[in-house]
């Protein structure tokens, strides 16, 4: 911007020494400016969506590169080393021709401008010899010696300005992102406190639950209503696109709750400050979450245990061998944990979970990536918790004693269906509706219900999974 307004000042003081030392030149300079103008709106709207474009190509290009060399030794064990070269030359040669436009067209307006830049010289030239009398000498070479730098002057300004105007395009974009909507506000923000000792157990209920991902979408829960008493391990279950991570998205606030209340130990949520919340909420994600750094800030960010908590934690889910031969806690940790195993990073997320001693816990297909052994190790830990069986920095819980008993409550999403068999309750989802509750044995009885078919469907394809391996 301060390029194209220091040019234009410059182009501009030539033009003005040309008009003041050759005044008969001012009718040419109307009709000159009026091609100039032409032409620069032309040039922009075309740069502009060239350069859309060869952006929008060169992504593919810097994709197909990095998927190469991640994948080098199955390419090479496939022999579809050709098949990539071919492909990644393809992706280049289309993002090369597009450059190639792009420079073209600095090329087709710089030829233009010119032209200009010549008429207007010529014109000042032969009309200062018509009037060669009437003019001063000295004023005339000082704005013929101006005007022969416009050549250059006008095509680094006109790129500028286009410059300028394709840049103002991330200013679109900021003023966007400072016209969405905020989350609620934070306890600090002037969000409410919940009562002292609140909450006493991490008993759930939903009340006509309705939820949609923004204003304008059709709703992803309808009419949810149940009850989780603390202490309580419930499984939710249902095909995909049935709502269940939606409503764990409900829970922590994530997406805003249409219509009906959601109460956690008999205090509406949504009247809770946000950070206040969620700091009784744990979940352990399906992709596990880590960041480069030290073990003990992925464990701990906040700094918030001693290191025996940390050992202890560790412990608990079986990662204290392995991170002792990493070279404990002050270890580094790789980018998304890439030093570290799929299943140890899941039980690292179960530990930074545990540690965090919230009164709901919710496992979003966290097994899914891990094997059966590392599976039963999550579930064992989690039931643990749930029940009450294990604080960190101390001995077992006395304010569980099961279902009911005023304990934490543990959500479990999870892909393998005997995983949650042995939960206390059941929640069957279907299109964001609840269509089956209660335990699973129950369940599991009824003739006809959609749980039941879920179990049989499960057993079958294992039996010919099992089938066909033999």
């Amino acid at each position: 911007m301060f390029d194209s307004f220091q040019i234009g000042c410059m182009v501009l003081g030539s033009l003005v020494l040309m008009a003041i030392a050759v005044p008969v030149v001012l009718p040419v300079f109307l009709p000159l400016l009026i091609i100039f103008v032409l032409l620069r709106r032309r040039y922009i709207v075309t740069s502009r969506e060239v350069k859309r474009l060869e952006a929008i190509t060169r992504s593919p290009v810097y994709a197909s590169f990095s998927a190469t060399l991640k994948g080098l030794p199955t390419i090479r064990a496939y022999g579809a080393q050709h098949r990539f070269h071919d492909s990644f030359l393809s992706l280049l040669t289309l993002n090369g021709s597009w450059w190639y436009a792009f420079l073209s067209t600095s090329r087709w307006v710089g030829f233009r401008l010119d032209v200009i830049a010549a008429v207007t010289l010529a014109a000042g030239v032969f009309l200062a010899m018509a009037i060669r009398d009437r003019i001063s000498a000295a004023i005339l070479a000082l704005a013929l010696t101006q005007v022969l730098q416009l050549t250059g002057m006008l095509q680094w300004w006109v790129r500028q300005t286009a410059e300028v105007e394709n840049a103002m395009t991330s200013v679109e974009r900021m003023l966007e992102y400072t016209e969405l909507s905020q989350e609620p506000p934070r306890l600090k923000e002037g969000g409410k406190a919940p009562p002292p000792g609140w909450p006493a157990s991490g008993a759930i209920t939903y009340s006509d639950v309705w939820a949609s991902y923004r204003p304008g979408l059709p709703p992803v829960l309808r009419r949810l209503s149940f009850s989780l008493p603390g202490g309580c391990s419930c499984g939710v279950v249902g095909r995909t696109g049935s709502g269940k991570s939606s409503l764990m998205l409900t829970l922590f606030r994530l997406i805003s709750v249409d219509q009906g209340t959601i109460f956690l130990d008999g205090l509406d949520t949504s009247s809770v400050a946000l950070d206040v919340l969620r700091r009784q909420l744990a979940i352990i994600p399906q992709d596990p979450v880590l960041f480069s750094g030290t073990l003990r800030s992925n464990l701990d960010p906040w700094d918030r245990h001693s290191d025996a908590d940390l050992w202890e934690v560790l412990g608990a889910v079986q990662l204290k061998p392995a991170i002792s031969e990493a070279g404990g806690l002050a270890a580094p940790m790789s980018e998304a944990g890439d030093n570290l195993s799929v299943g140890q990073r899941q039980l690292f997320c179960l530990a930074r979970a545990l540690l965090q001693d919230a009164k709901v816990l919710a496992l979003d297909e966290a097994t899914a990536n891990v094997d059966r052994a590392t599976d039963a190790l999550i579930q064992s830990a989690v039931r643990d918790f749930a029940h009450g069986a294990r604080r960190i920095g101390g001995a077992a819980a006395a304010d569980a004693d099961g279902p009911g008993g005023g304990g934490r409550v543990l959500l479990v999403i999870a892909h393998r269906i005997d995983t949650i068999l042995d939960t206390d309750q059941l929640l069957v989802l279907s299109n964001g509706e609840l269509v089956e509750s209660g335990p699973p044995g129950e369940l599991q009885r009824r003739a006809g219900g959609v749980f039941a078919g879920m179990v049989d469907a499960a057993r079958a394809a294992a039996a010919q999974h099992e089938e066909g391996a033999h």
